[in-house]
């Protein structure tokens, strides 16, 4: 058996994967109370931050999600990056931000989240994102749908919608990274409501 025809032998349930983010959030939230957890350092060549809780959410969830099926190749902001001469021919992989938002986990704020996706041929399978500090859940899987969970309360399904432009858009942006070029996508887009986070 290839190592892809592996990675596709084994689907990792989706409550497994929320298991591992959940579990990693609360590991940086431990980071968070430590008096250095938010010194930084970088990444080399690369200059965005990255912390103590950044890596050890990272050995967290990368351990957890080769129990599952070791042979999925997982992509991570904290891994170095593998050729894509290599990555082009994965069929199926993980993409992971163990804690993204770090500049805003530095800073205090409570504006970061554990990110997990299963990717098969290039669309999602399935995916977590967990805002650790508020509690807050969102998950979809392929043919499921996407759900909320906010701290103990029962999952709602999330519904989107086609925008009505009359009514103006929302625009959710980062408070951590102003760009020039969505001032110049916007500009001639009816904004009602600018959302940072």
């Amino acid at each position: 058996m290839s190592q892809q025809e592996a990675a596709d032998s084994a689907m990792p349930s989706l409550d497994e994967v929320i298991a591992i983010a959940v579990e990693a959030g609360k590991l940086i939230l431990k980071h968070r109370q430590h008096p250095h957890a938010r010194e930084k350092g970088d990444h080399g060549d690369d200059t965005s931050p990255v912390t103590d809780a950044d890596l050890a959410s990272n050995r967290y969830i990368t351990e957890h999600l080769k129990k599952l099926n070791p042979n999925i190749p997982i992509i991570s902001e904290e891994i170095q990056s593998v050729d894509y001469d290599t990555r082009k021919h994965w069929r199926r992989f993980w993409v992971v931000d163990p804690l993204d938002g770090t500049k805003e986990f530095i800073k205090g704020s409570d504006e970061f989240t554990v990110n997990i996706a299963l990717v098969d041929e290039m669309e999602p399978l399935l995916g977590v994102i967990y805002t650790p500090a508020k509690d807050l859940l969102y998950y979809a899987e392929k043919g499921q749908g996407s759900w909320k969970r906010d701290g103990e309360h029962a999952p709602a399904r999330i519904y989107s919608e086609v925008p009505d432009l009359a009514k103006g858009l929302v625009v959710v942006e980062s408070a951590s990274h102003p760009s020039a070029e969505l001032e110049n996508y916007l500009k001639d887009l009816p904004v009602k409501e600018r959302i940072y986070a």
